[in-house]
């Protein structure tokens, strides 16, 4: 499956305060983080989505995990 959208033409700051410079997405899922080589996730008609420079900061962390 390839990645769709794809962020890049920015920093891409990590939860673990690491940065980055492209994240890509498949379904509702962040599938890579990192540089030049997640741009080769992306397929032929994913959207890349140009940060132009700003920042792209984490989103908030969410527990998976359920109670009932």
């Amino acid at each position: 499956m390839h990645a769709h959208p794809l962020f890049t033409g920015g920093p891409v700051l990590t939860p673990e305060g690491r940065t980055a410079s492209a994240v890509a997405v498949t379904g509702d899922r962040i599938s890579a983080v990192g540089h030049a080589g997640v741009r080769e996730l992306a397929g032929p008609r994913a959207g890349v989505v140009d940060l132009a420079g700003r920042l792209l900061p984490p989103g908030p962390r969410t527990s998976r995990g359920r109670t009932s």
